[in-house]
């Protein structure tokens, strides 16, 4: 459920900076090329809030686990090795959204497995070893 939210409260963020970001450019009568480059920049900050976002819960969520305290080293890592879940959604958006080439289903699938695994090795919890669990019982 808190990675459900940090990606919501992500796309927030996004969505925040995009729109203040194009407000500068605002014309009356250029309401075309201002969603152009909305979508642009939303798109980009997206794809960088959200492995962030997560990369940063998850270390919060690491730290109850392991009752350690929180370190922002390990949740900037995390976020850095959490930043190729965009890959798939940025190629899809950027690439295929004006042609498609003949073999565009297998770079997707291979892109959308990038951001899979990428997923699963920046965001995975690791839990306490059971011996130090049992130490603290006592």
């Amino acid at each position: 459920m808190r990675y459900l939210l940090a990606a919501f409260a992500a796309v927030l963020l996004a969505l925040a900076i995009s729109v203040l970001a194009t407000l500068p450019f605002a014309q009356p009568d250029d309401d075309l090329g201002i969603g152009f480059l909305w979508v642009s920049i939303f798109a980009s900050v997206a794809s960088l809030c959200l492995p962030l976002c997560l990369g940063i819960i998850a270390e919060l969520i690491q730290r109850k686990v392991l009752a350690r305290r929180f370190m922002w080293s390990k949740a900037l890592l995390r976020s850095l090795m959490a930043l190729p879940i965009a890959v798939g959604p940025v190629y899809v958006a950027v690439f295929l959204g004006s042609r498609r080439p003949a073999h565009w289903v297998e770079i997707e699938i291979l892109f959308y497995s990038l951001s899979a695994v990428s997923a699963f090795i920046a965001l995975r919890i690791r839990k306490q070893p059971l011996i130090n669990s049992r130490l603290r019982a006592f």
